[in-house]
């Protein structure tokens, strides 16, 4: 077994004793980033709960500073340990290819040549203060959103370049998305306030919005990001402020990152 896929196991294995506690008692104040975001990961992506799911950390830190406690790292939820490696692939079946009489089919998308790692669901970037207070925060992956639609959302669109930003949030909310361009309301409604306010403090919004369509055409699949600006007050009585995205299709959180402290 390598090295590397021995300490992820051991961490993984390590987090999974952790369940029944953090399940129950409040998020507890220490540098234990790791158990803190994998907490949140729970909170904010419920669905992935109850799967038997592992949990990867991946960090780095200097060689020369083993007591370094380490405030930005990711985490991979997925089928198994994401360095594990399940097999070796080094190329793919011709079916009906006969050389110089019928051309080659295509290469499959999912054809990857290597060492096959277990499929991971969620991929997420922490990164936290010298205040242990998070800093910054990304999530992508099957489990966030609804990939399948908002590419197929964006197809359309981009095949169609005559539609008006009306008409393209009529598509939008045909293709399934929960949060259209004229669904503020909706959104501001529905904002998590106690999942994320256990982790970022009381929050209060100061603002909603989004890119004009006409600045993401191209990036259709994501559009609208909704853009979330929002005061955290913490215990001590500073407020930070935050900006939030989330994604259109599910209201899935994407991004967190910080303004200044006041």
């Amino acid at each position: 077994m390598k090295p590397k896929l021995i300490v992820a196991l051991i961490l993984s294995i390590s987090l999974m004793g952790c369940v029944g506690a953090f399940a129950q008692e409040p998020i507890p104040v220490t540098k234990n980033y790791v158990a803190w975001a994998r907490e949140f990961l729970r909170t904010m992506y419920p669905t992935l709960n109850g799967k038997g799911y592992t949990l990867t950390p991946e960090t780095a830190s200097w060689y020369d500073q083993p007591g370094e406690q380490k405030s930005s790292f990711n985490l991979y939820v997925g089928k198994g340990a994401a360095y594990a490696d399940l097999r070796f692939v080094g190329g793919y079946f011709l079916h009906d290819f006969v050389p110089g009489k019928t051309p080659p089919p295509p290469r499959p998308v999912d054809y990857y040549p290597g060492w096959q790692h277990p499929h991971q669901l969620l991929e997420a970037g922490f990164t936290f203060d010298d205040h242990d207070r998070l800093k910054a925060f990304g999530a992508f992956g099957p489990a966030v959103g609804d990939i399948e639609r908002a590419v197929a959302f964006a197809k359309q669109v981009q095949s169609q370049p005559e539609l008006e930003p009306g008409q393209v949030a009529d598509v939008l909310t045909l293709a399934g998305a929960v949060y259209g361009p004229n669904d503020k309301d909706l959104l501001v409604k529905n904002f998590p306030f106690e999942k994320l306010g256990r982790f970022l403090g009381k929050l209060t919004i100061v603002s909603v919005g989004y890119q004009p369509l006409a600045e993401n055409r191209d990036n259709a699949d994501r559009w609208p990001l909704w853009e979330v600006t929002a005061d955290a007050k913490q215990p001590d009585g500073t407020v930070i402020t935050y900006k939030l995205r989330f994604e259109p299709f599910k209201g899935d959180l994407l991004n967190i990152w910080t303004g200044q402290d006041h």
